[in-house]
């Protein structure tokens, strides 16, 4: 790979230009363009950023984002704060927060177009922000995992997909990486209460954030407690009685309207939650938006009414990946375990590095919770976890990078694929996805 990527003096415009942008542009040259593989990440950074710019017209229009549009339209109208938003997968109404993001965006935005290419421009922030958390609240050891992860996250298929919609889980990324800025600083007065603020907050945007902030807020503590670190209680308390604020009317309005529930014991059992995550990590879970129009894609692209089958190739590509995955799981497992018969198993648990920390968050607190609540997990709950799915098989693929770059630049000509046969074809009329806004308001 180091072969065929430029010589130093033909990057070194770049790296010059970058010097003059400033202190954050001058850290992010120095830490992701000083050697080849770095070069690489920055490129699909860019390419990432790119493909979620691009075509805003293409962007989904079916029900759910008409309704977002239509609220957030009123509210910006009369100039309230709504109690409530859409009803989730769950069978609760979301609350109000959902709705009211919407609503600010609408106040400087003309139309469905300028309110997706906000979400698009929140969602590309959220990239870049979360470039600065890796450069100031990572140790200097563990960047590289997130680095490649990072790129990975921007140009993996559904993640593009969900940075591109009139929908609030879109919104979720964001605010997940500002929670991260918070846990990491959550000793501090400030940062415990952004802590307990974002932690309230999250979950009024989608409900999946709940389970989010709980996972996390039940990890950290029993590490904090494990380590005896200081717990900042009150400003945690006083930052969560803040995000309450705005929850208060969504907690009038369903203490006085019956509320449905879909939780199920077989919901349990199914394990959606790491089967998703796993998926989303290695590209395979376009099939969530194609449904019965999946077929042909993989027979995409179509050249001269000959279907040239690239997608159908790539996929194969990253169902092998899918089960070397696999491969490195259980050469790990049988790892650990090796390594909990020489320590006891708490210790090995909150012994972890910052970023087996997130990740124990992730995969022990919110896995769990989420999975054992019954609730229906969808793809698109896992929004919220944004970028860990991708960091966790980055953190896997740590010694076989040559290969982990492979699944990058396969992943990308997958997305860039997806792109333009939605481009192309008016969005996916056999799929989730429907005809897109601009065919629809064009009449196609």
């Amino acid at each position: 790979m180091n072969n065929v990527l430029p010589p130093h003096s033909s990057y070194q415009p770049l790296l010059t230009a970058c010097n003059r942008q400033g202190t954050f542009f001058n850290s992010l040259c120095l830490h992701v363009i000083k050697t080849p593989d770095k070069i690489f990440i920055l490129l699909f950074l860019l390419i990432g950023i790119a493909i979620r710019l691009v075509w805003v017209g293409d962007m989904e229009w079916k029900d759910d984002e008409k309704i977002m549009y239509d609220l957030a339209r009123e509210t910006a109208h009369t100039g309230g704060f709504p109690a409530i938003g859409m009803m989730s997968g769950g069978g609760v109404v979301n609350p109000g927060l959902s709705v009211a993001l919407f609503s600010w965006i609408s106040l400087v935005t003309d139309g469905p177009a300028g309110m997706a290419k906000a979400v698009q421009i929140i969602n590309v922030l959220a990239i870049l922000l979360l470039l600065y958390f890796m450069q100031h609240n990572l140790p200097s050891g563990e960047r590289k995992t997130w680095y490649f992860a990072l790129a990975l996250a921007a140009v993996s298929p559904l993640a593009v997909l969900f940075s591109r919609k009139i929908w609030a889980q879109d919104m979720l990324p964001l605010f997940t990486v500002l929670l991260l800025f918070a846990i990491s600083t959550r000793s501090k007065r400030a940062g415990a209460f952004f802590y307990g603020l974002l932690a309230l907050l999250i979950g009024q945007i989608h409900m999946s954030g709940f389970f989010l902030a709980a996972g996390f807020m039940a990890f950290s503590f029993l590490y904090d407690l494990y380590h005896k670190r200081k717990i900042q209680w009150l400003w945690w308390i006083i930052g969560g009685i803040a995000g309450l604020i705005p929850l208060i009317p969504w907690l009038h309005y369903i203490s006085n309207h019956q509320q449905g529930s879909y939780l199920i014991i077989d919901h349990v059992l199914q394990l959606r939650f790491y089967i998703y995550i796993f998926l989303d990590a290695h590209g395979l879970n376009l099939v969530y938006t194609f449904e019965k129009e999946i077929t042909e894609f993989y027979r995409y692209p179509v050249i001269g009414g000959r279907a040239l089958f690239m997608v159908g190739c790539i996929y194969c590509i990253l169902i092998v990946f899918a089960v070397f995955t696999l491969w490195l799981i259980i050469k790990y497992v049988l790892k650990v375990a090796g390594d909990i018969k020489s320590s006891v198993i708490l210790k090995w648990i909150f012994s972890c590095s910052q970023t087996r920390f997130y990740l124990q968050g992730i995969f022990i607190g919110l896995g769990l919770l989420m999975t054992l609540s019954g609730t229906e997990i969808y793809p698109h709950y896992l929004i919220c976890i944004f970028p860990f799915s991708y960091v966790w098989v980055s953190r896997i693929y740590a010694d076989n990078l040559k290969y982990f770059k492979i699944m990058i630049i396969t992943q990308a000509a997958l997305t860039i694929f997806f792109l333009f046969y939605v481009y192309q074809n008016d969005g996916i009329i056999n799929g989730d996805y429907g005809k897109t806004y601009e065919s629809q308001i064009s009449g196609k």
